[in-house]
């Protein structure tokens, strides 16, 4: 908190020094955006007929944002799961987080890296995101007898759910989780190119292969129907 209050001191400081008291109020308030906004349809009975539409759109309120559908989201994520985030505490700047990480990994190959101490909030928030998105989220479990190969089994569900499946993914990996260092080598291929050398082997790729015509031809129908496209 000391040192949030520094640096906004300091900010002002520097933008009255420089640019004029009156241009402080100007980037005082926060501009707030996200694609969550609106509720879905439900029954009676609170299962949802039809989900929101996705629209990316101005914040109004951080308030009304958080009452109106963090929370209800947050108490549908805790229903239907046994892991459920009881504690999680929805105050201004955990929401301003979310609204970033949500953004983040809303869009192609989004990835981020979550700064902070242990606890503080950071995997929470990050699978409140993934619920909000309908994504599935995958962290992998690591510990001692967690091996490279166990690793790259992993990896290789993820990619088919992600591809064949054309299903939402959020992968999360904590410093605790690498177990091996040539995790790192791996996830540096997957962040650089989001491919990893000689992960699948030739007669895995003919098989995935022949199940990504149905969704190439279902998403890009205009594409010609080669082993390269696919």
């Amino acid at each position: 908190q000391e040192d949030q209050q520094w640096f906004d001191r300091t900010l002002r400081k520097l933008v009255e020094d420089h640019f004029g008291a009156e241009f402080w109020g100007h980037i005082e308030e926060r501009v707030l955006f996200c694609e969550f906004q609106r509720a879905p349809v439900c029954d009676d009975d609170g299962e949802i007929l039809e989900e929101a539409p996705s629209i990316y759109e101005y914040v109004e309120s951080v308030a009304q944002l958080r009452d109106n559908r963090i929370r209800h989201v947050l108490d549908r994520f805790n229903d239907l799961h046994r892991d459920a985030l009881k504690d999680v505490v929805l105050f201004d700047d955990a929401v301003y987080h979310l609204l970033r990480i949500a953004r983040i990994i809303s869009l192609p190959h989004g990835n981020a890296l979550l700064v902070g101490i242990g606890g503080s909030g950071k995997r929470s928030l990050t699978r409140i995101a993934s619920f909000i998105l309908n994504y599935q989220f995958f962290q992998i479990s690591g510990g001692k007898s967690y091996t490279v190969n166990n690793f790259l089994d992993d990896l290789r569900s993820l990619y088919k759910t992600a591809g064949v499946s054309a299903k939402g993914v959020t992968f999360l990996v904590t410093d605790d989780d690498i177990v091996h260092e040539v995790f790192l080598e791996y996830l540096n291929s997957f962040l650089a190119s989001g491919e990893i050398p000689s992960l699948f082997q030739k007669d895995e790729i003919d098989i995935i292969v022949g199940d990504m015509r149905c969704v190439a031809k279902k998403e890009r129908p205009w594409m010609q129907d080669t082993y390269e496209n696919m």
